[in-house]
């Protein structure tokens, strides 16, 4: 252990001492009024555009949830000048591919390929984005795939728990709303819904261009305003400057039971809404304490809820924030039997570290190793850095804090891992999912107050 200790600080060490000379050459521009930032990567043949839209999927209405999902998934269904396969073909020839991915606040499209044909497959892409009509024959199969899929997740009790949990956690909010859709709203949206949409985040909704690869992408100035069109003062508009700040919206210490058939296991999801006060939290202390609690097999809820107690096979814990919300939670799973005998472990291991007697020096400094570590191999590829800087920049994190992170996470106090661990997870304040047989009832009615739920309510 003390050797994969030193090898972790080692590689971290190493990786910032390249990194600073390497990835501190962030560029930036602006190109008719949009941001672009520009890192370059001269090694490979590849390149990656990622476009930042300040929007996401709280731009949906509430009668539409996953129209903004929908409206990016069903970009390449056809234009007015190619059907669906023609524009396959077209990326495939390109070998490029297009991806989305859409959260409540904002949404970030990459496009990935070879430098040689990053022009023609840029023009293409714009094309889509002025000129996709989302034909109703591909968008009804789509449609069809999504209900199929959220129907399918009954058999899927992990995917099941996420995406209750999610909603249960975090009712009251505006973004309790599933991003991907629920199986009433997705028959309510039509073509003209999504190039009504298309339109808004095209005209209104302001971007910032992400690029990595060879330096000839700045070339590609001239295609982002001649063919996409993007950029002027009118496109402005960003979601998570406009919202308002949002107080606890989680039920504390409300147990919920989602009963499924023939379950032999239980899924467990016990977590908490974080407000936007906790956007105020340095990142690498909500790191260090999820990661402290519930990251790798050495952390104290590992050790404690697997190693000694064989309650689960897997445990785990995090702490993320977007920029005016976040969420905090633990996910595990056990026999039905078992279930109980979790929580209240679990219960009682939060309460435990409420003393700074509790915490344990070689996991504490175990836990900085692997952190430095684990952070050092997360940015390996440039796309996962890009990535990284995109996610900076819309929670308003410096980027420094690349070059920072060791020195950051080496600071940490025992005091602020016990302070954190109780503002994040603190058992009392947090809301409890279990799906599992409904059997199950009885025996958590001794936990606590438990409200029965169905699960068509959350599809």
């Amino acid at each position: 252990m003390k050797n994969l200790k030193y090898l972790l600080s080692f590689a971290a060490i190493l990786f910032f001492a390249i990194n600073n000379n390497t990835r501190a050459s962030v560029e930036e521009y602006v190109w008719n009024d949009i941001k672009v930032v520009y890192l370059p990567q001269e090694k490979l043949p590849n390149y990656t555009i990622a476009v930042y839209f300040a929007d996401g999927a709280l731009s949906d209405q509430a009668n539409r949830i996953g129209e903004t999902q929908a409206m990016f998934d069903e970009l390449t269904s056809g234009t007015n000048r190619y059907d669906q396969k023609q524009v396959a073909d077209a990326l495939e020839f390109f070998g490029a591919s297009v991806d989305t991915r859409v959260t409540h606040e904002y949404s970030v499209t990459s496009i990935s390929g070879l430098i040689k044909d990053a022009d023609p497959t840029l023009k293409m892409v714009c094309h889509l984005f002025r000129n996709s009509n989302f034909p109703s024959k591909e968008l009804k199969i789509y449609q069809k795939q999504v209900v199929d899929t959220l129907n399918n997740l009954t058999s899927n009790h992990a995917r099941l728990a996420d995406r209750v949990f999610r909603q249960v956690s975090l009712s009251g909010s505006i973004y309790s709303r599933p991003v991907e859709g629920q199986i009433l709203s997705m028959n309510k949206i039509n073509s003209t819904h999504l190039i009504q949409k298309l339109s808004y985040f095209n005209d209104q909704v302001k971007k910032v261009i992400y690029l990595t690869g060879p330096r000839t992408l700045l070339s590609l100035k001239a295609t982002f305003e001649k063919d996409c069109q993007w950029g002027g003062d009118k496109a402005l508009y960003s979601r998570a400057d406009s919202e308002t700040n949002l107080k606890q919206v989680s039920v504390p210490n409300q147990i919920f039971l989602l009963p499924v058939e023939k379950a032999n296991q239980a899924q467990v999801r016990i977590g908490k809404f974080l407000g936007q006060e906790f956007s105020r939290v340095p990142e690498e202390l909500s790191t260090f304490t999820s990661g402290y609690l519930g990251s790798g097999f050495t952390s104290v809820l590992m050790q404690e809820i697997r190693v000694k107690k064989g309650l689960t096979y897997g445990i785990s814990a995090y702490a993320s924030m977007q920029k005016n919300y976040g969420r905090a939670g633990i996910s595990t799973s056990t026999r039905n039997e078992k279930v109980s005998e979790m929580l209240s472990s679990i219960k009682d291991i939060m309460k435990n570290l409420e003393s700074i007697q509790n915490i344990e020096t070689d996991t504490f400094e175990r836990t900085k190793s692997y952190l430095k570590g684990n952070y050092v191999l997360g940015f390996e590829k440039s796309d996962d850095y890009l990535k990284q800087i995109i996610t900076f920049d819309h929670q308003g994190i410096s980027r420094e804090l690349f070059k920072l992170f060791p020195t950051k996470i080496d600071a940490i106090s025992k005091e602020e891992l016990v302070e954190h661990l109780k503002k994040y997870f603190a058992y009392a304040d947090s809301t409890i999912l279990i799906v599992g047989d409904k059997s199950l009832l009885s025996e958590l009615k001794k936990l606590g107050d438990v409200k029965v739920l169905n699960t068509k309510d959350y599809l």
